[in-house]
């Protein structure tokens, strides 16, 4: 099983890749993203053909994205231990995780 990659594309160049999921926080339209010590603007993130386009800049902010995750709580089993004596309860289980990117930031350079 390979996990989706997104291209960082700089003209026809391919100048990164990254991980699927984080496309989201470092490549979404408006971001200022960092590669090699050389900033580029977003311009265009094209999920289904795994390609994210950038232009070289010179900008005086970077950028940071604003989201929020959800934890809910599906299943427990509780286990009752010893670890060096001392009496613990410790949990395991299945969870549901949602992550929202709602959002970006722009911090100015002083």
């Amino acid at each position: 099983f390979a996990r989706p990659r997104e291209e960082v594309l700089g003209g026809q160049e391919v100048i990164d890749e990254i991980e699927y999921h984080e496309a989201f926080f470092m490549v979404h339209p408006g971001a200022v993203y960092l590669n090699r010590g050389k900033e580029y603007l977003v311009s265009h993130l094209d999920l289904h053909h795994l390609v994210a386009r950038v232009q070289p800049a010179k900008v005086p902010y970077y950028t940071r994205t604003r989201d929020h995750t959800d934890v809910d709580v599906l299943t427990t089993n509780q286990q009752d231990d010893s670890i060096d004596g001392i009496e613990v309860s410790t949990y395991r289980g299945r969870l549901q995780v949602c992550l929202k990117v709602w959002g970006y930031r722009k911090f100015w350079r002083s």
